[in-house]
């Protein structure tokens, strides 16, 4: 009978109680009052977590939590998240960070809500200083996320399959916020790096980087955390020079040499100052693969230069046919006209003065107007010489024109510039 009685009432306790008050209180009209009642209970008791966030939300009770943040955290961190980040206007940034003071671990959970789910809010310069502590919180609560540690390597150490496994891994959380932000300082965050045990190494390369100090990084990437392809990623992206401190490290470390000499852009320089017995593990096939990516790179090359010279010669062909092509001019629709009245003013003009030749006394001005004057006038009254001279000035006069019309057209052509006539 006992059985009976707990499966017909299971809810029997203070907590059920509360509960059916808070229902009734709600129907009723009084939902802030219910919420209070709610509120009352511990959270491990509070049986329906949806009801308490329902009647929050539904009469915007925001006012009634303001200063009860932690214990709503406390009782659901998923429907507290939503809550404040839904309603930033009703909870400020810096006074729910600041009531959140006595848990450290609350404080980090909110500011990153900030950064995943609010970061164009985040990024309000106001919240430096919070940039700021989001790391120093990060760096001293990283066992909670389970960030990626590391001692020194120790000699027996796989640096290969260590490579393999960094290949693989994401960006910290913490490693993103860093590349995000742009208001934390650098020092500051270091030191909360450094301080930790052991130091966040992954996180530290970062800032040493973003700080200058890239030898400093690179040793870290050597010798703490022994990634070839986080070595070789560094180099290039940040400076060049420090190619030969990358190999003179791996000519002392014969499985980190084994390693770098999967990447082309320091093998050729590697292989010659490889010293004579050195042992390195799976050498054959990795030179094999070297001469292979040299091989292909060659006839890459040569085939270009093929393709090259072959567009050259086609560019140039083209070129030349542009420049022994004829050119077609657009004269403006009032040309006829123009060209009549100039062609008319030229040959008026030009008639004016071979009349006026002939009629000259003077034997000097007999010459024509378009021909040089004869050597000798000893033949000057054969009738012959004097119709061929007519007939060479009517073909200069013609030639004359025609040169006219020409540069007519050409400066129409040249936009009305006619500097070059």
């Amino acid at each position: 009978d006992d059985d009976d009685d707990e499966q017909v009432f299971p809810k029997t306790t203070a907590a059920a109680i509360v509960e059916a008050q808070a229902d009734l209180l709600a129907a009723i009209g009084e939902p802030e009052t219910a919420v209070n009642k709610l509120l009352t209970l511990p959270p491990e008791l509070l049986s329906d977590v949806e009801q308490l966030f329902d009647l929050l939300e539904h009469y915007a009770l925001y006012h009634v939590v303001r200063q009860r943040l932690i214990e709503l955290a406390t009782i659901s961190k998923e429907r507290c998240a939503d809550l404040l980040m839904n309603h930033l206007d009703q909870f400020k940034v810096d006074t729910v960070y600041e009531q959140l003071a006595p848990s450290a671990e609350l404080q980090l959970w909110y500011l990153r809500l900030l950064f995943f789910r609010a970061p164009e809010h985040y990024t309000n310069p106001d919240y430096k200083r919070l940039h700021a502590r989001h790391v120093e919180l990060s760096a001293d609560l990283a066992h909670l996320e389970n960030l990626p540690r590391r001692n020194s390597l120790s000699p027996d150490e796989d640096i290969l399959a260590n490579d393999e496994t960094d290949a693989n891994d994401d960006d910290s959380e913490l490693l993103k916020f860093l590349k995000w932000s742009s208001f934390v300082p650098l020092d500051g965050a270091l030191a909360a790096l450094e301080r930790q045990t052991p130091p966040l190494y992954n996180e530290m390369v970062y800032i040493l980087g973003r700080m200058g100090e890239h030898r400093r990084a690179l040793n870290l990437l050597l010798h703490e955390l022994g990634s070839v392809k986080r070595a070789v990623n560094f180099v290039e992206q940040y400076d060049s020079a420090l190619w030969d401190d990358l190999i003179e490290y791996a000519l002392k470390n014969e499985r980190f040499l084994a390693g770098l000499l999967d990447y082309a852009d320091v093998s050729a320089k590697l292989i010659q100052k490889i010293p004579l017995g050195m042992r390195i593990p799976h050498l054959k096939p990795k030179l094999l693969k070297i001469f292979e990516e040299y091989r292909f790179q060659l006839k890459a090359y040569q085939d270009c230069a093929t393709v090259a010279k072959k567009d050259t010669l086609s560019s140039l062909h083209h070129l030349y046919a542009l420049h022994n092509r004829g050119t077609i001019c657009v004269f403006p629709s009032d040309w006829e006209e123009k060209r009549f009245e100039l062609d008319q003013s030229y040959f008026i003009d030009a008639k004016k003065k071979i009349i006026d030749s002939k009629n000259s006394n003077d034997e000097s001005n007999r010459k024509p107007y378009f021909v040089r004057s004869p050597k000798s006038e000893a033949n000057s009254n054969d009738r012959d010489n004097d119709d061929d001279g007519e007939e060479i000035k009517k073909d200069e006069l013609r030639r004359n024109c025609h040169d006219r019309l020409v540069r007519l057209k050409r400066y129409h052509q040249f936009d009305g510039s006619s500097s070059w006539l």
